[in-house]
């Protein structure tokens, strides 16, 4: 059975009408889509207002990593990706697209099983399949508020959650 955007199988660039397959490495990604728009570190390829997940428009900031028990010989493979929302093209504001969002992902992969609406934690949404895991959350404080999703998959590999830590926006 097909995942919704065939997040099972990568990232679906619906403009180009192109799958980047997880675990490619970045030469390959770059013959799907082209030279990125930047780099943000020696692992991270950007590029900018892509449609993906039924249309949001994003800037995308794929993350090239090797696991754990991979020689430093083995190239980096597409593990995981960052999402900004187009907030200009959206018309919204950041904590606006938050809400957007979760709401048009919800309706393509169901009430998140873990989520928040802010209070003692930013708001945050989380959805988990068997091969892959998609988040959304909603970080810093006005003006300066970031919304910014996740796509990862699975199994997410170990110290990388220290990465998407140090690459926050805060």
């Amino acid at each position: 059975m097909e995942q919704p955007y065939r997040l099972d199988q990568g990232i679906y660039i619906e403009s180009a009408d192109v799958l980047l397959p997880w675990l490619c490495v970045n030469a390959t990604a770059r013959m799907h889509l082209g030279l990125e728009n930047y780099r943000t570190d020696k692992r991270t390829l950007v590029w900018e207002t892509y449609p993906i997940l039924g249309g949001i428009p994003v800037a995308l900031h794929c993350k090239f990593v090797r696991l754990e028990h991979e020689p430093e010989t083995e190239p980096r493979r597409l593990r995981y990706a960052q999402f900004f929302p187009n907030l200009e093209q959206l018309g919204v504001n950041a904590q606006q697209a938050f809400g957007l969002i979760k709401q048009h992902l919800s309706q393509q992969l169901g009430t998140p099983p873990i989520s928040s609406n802010g209070g003692v934690l930013y708001p945050f949404a989380e959805w988990e399949w068997d091969k892959f895991a998609v988040t959304l959350k909603l970080t810093g404080r006005e003006p300066n508020q970031v919304c910014v999703g996740e796509l990862w998959k699975k199994p997410i590999p170990r110290g990388v959650l220290e990465y998407t830590r140090m690459d926050s926006p805060e």
